[in-house]
């Protein structure tokens, strides 16, 4: 994070400083929070293949399954060679239903 306080203020707001700046707040960002930052990277096409496996194994981990699949299909627009990877990720991450 010392990184981060060396950042010109011009590239604050770049999508390189928010992708970094996604990583480095997943160990102090709750899951919803991480999520919401994620799903706003995803609307503003700045989404790396990384956010993208970060955001389905929270989304699947939290339960989301149905935001994880419409965010994996917004991936493969601009990542097709991610559609199996992140479904392995859903599928492994998956919270399991109380009912089941």
């Amino acid at each position: 994070e010392a990184t981060f306080a060396k950042a010109l203020p011009t590239d604050i707001g770049t999508p390189l400083y928010e992708q970094l700046k996604f990583k480095l707040d997943r160990r102090t960002l709750s899951s919803e929070a991480l999520i919401e930052r994620g799903r706003r990277m995803v609307a503003d096409g700045v989404a790396t293949p990384d956010i993208f496996r970060i955001l389905i194994e929270l989304l699947a981990k939290t339960g989301k399954e149905t935001l994880a699949e419409s965010l994996i299909a917004r991936a493969v627009e601009s990542h097709p060679d991610l559609n199996l990877e992140l479904y392995e990720i859903l599928q492994t991450n998956l919270k399991p239903s109380d009912g089941a």
